[in-house]
């Protein structure tokens, strides 16, 4: 049995506060926890009931910091976990919520791929897709199971396609050429599917066929 001798409001986050067992700090714990249980100074209570009260009200707490966060835009397991680990949440209240997001549906990290290809799949080319899904935190693994349970469209076609917007009324010159070599590797395409869309565009050129 321990007694509450003193909760400090911390400086810098005054919805969380310093909570002092016999004038010993022994955890932070967010004000809305001491309101909802009572805790108070003067107060006796035991070590086991004061930690299941702390975990209890941590994951509480973390569920609803996050809420908002996920159902705003589609995240990553990665993401949430980078967002917790900023409120200061302990790594096992962090699991704890990613486990339950999964379980009910509110993070899934292979329909985030499926999302972010159907919204990017016509501006970057697959190597610039992978990349980008690794940043949100994706693994491999799950980047070559999508890859290779899914039909993906044709990179040339893409390659093509962004080449056209691109040089669209654009003499190609040697330096306008570089330019566009330039702008579609940075979208990802591989450079023979560039090479053959300017030499397929230079080819339309000639003839007056930008189509």
């Amino acid at each position: 049995m321990g007694k509450i001798t003193k909760l400090e409001v911390q400086k810098n986050n005054k919805q969380k506060v310093n909570l002092f067992i016999d004038d010993e700090f022994y955890s932070r714990v967010y004000l809305d926890t001491c309101v909802k249980y009572g805790l108070k100074v003067g107060k006796e209570i035991e070590e086991e009931k004061l930690k299941q009260i702390i975990a209890a009200s941590e994951k509480e707490l973390a569920l609803n910091f996050v809420a908002k966060y996920v159902t705003n835009a589609l995240k990553t397991k990665k993401q949430v976990r980078d967002y917790l680990k900023k409120k200061e949440f302990d790594t096992d209240i962090i699991e704890y919520v990613i486990d339950k997001l999964i379980e009910y549906k509110y993070i899934d990290d292979i329909n985030y791929i499926k999302s972010y290809i159907n919204t990017y799949s016509s501006k970057f080319g697959q190597n610039k897709i992978i990349q980008n899904l690794k940043q949100k935190g994706i693994s491999q693994k799950d980047i070559d199971d999508y890859f290779n349970e899914n039909e993906i469209e044709d990179e040339y076609n893409k390659c093509y396609a962004c080449l056209i917007k691109k040089a669209k009324n654009m003499e190609l010159n040697e330096k306008n050429t570089q330019k566009c070599i330039r702008f579609l590797a940075s979208r990802g395409f591989s450079y023979d599917d560039i090479k053959t869309a300017i030499n397929t565009l230079k080819q339309g050129e000639k003839y007056g066929n930008w189509d």
